[in-house]
């Protein structure tokens, strides 16, 4: 009777190893479900990010390009991509500046040659960047002109996508 392996030892030894396979298992998918929500964590981020970035350098180039024969397309332009304080500054001295721009007789064109974020806070909806634009400036009367900004920028996620909160031009030199 010893010599014979007792039925219930080779029980145990079964339910054992199948209790080890369920619990490998279900420690292998609890790893890929991890691994897979990082991931789109992470794709969602840069998707904002690509966002951001993109809806800020196409403003820039928006506040870089003004037409003194068509201001007021121009200023609509304007306010179509800002929001907030600077939005309010638009509309409140839209006269004004009207007046500024067709008086002028110039008229400008903005094209980004390069951007970037400086800042990006996902959960609050806000984003910093500089852009390196280049402002062909044409008069009314004599050759165009081209010249180098720089720009910093604000950004905050509106109802409408990304939007310019500020914009300030920086000084180029050393």
């Amino acid at each position: 009777m010893t010599d014979q392996p007792s039925r219930w030892s080779g029980k145990r030894f079964v339910v054992a190893l199948a209790t080890l396979t369920v619990l490998a298992l279900a420690a292998a998918v609890w790893f890929v479900g991890a691994w897979l929500s990082h991931d789109d964590a992470a794709a969602t981020a840069a998707h904002t990010r690509g966002d951001a970035e993109r809806a800020g350098e196409q403003a820039i180039a928006v506040f870089g390009t003004l037409d003194h024969r068509n201001v007021d397309a121009g200023l609509d332009q304007w306010e179509r991509v800002s929001t907030g304080p600077l939005n309010d500054e638009i509309k409140k001295s839209r006269q004004q500046q009207s007046e500024v721009i067709r008086n002028g007789g110039t008229s400008t064109t903005a094209r980004i040659l390069d951007a970037g974020l400086t800042e990006l806070d996902v959960a609050g909806g806000t984003a910093q960047m500089i852009a390196v634009a280049e402002i062909v400036v044409t008069p009314e009367q004599g050759q165009p002109v081209t010249k180098q900004n720089r720009f910093q920028a604000d950004l905050r996620r509106t109802d409408q996508g990304w939007q310019l909160s500020s914009i300030q031009a920086l000084a180029i030199g050393g």
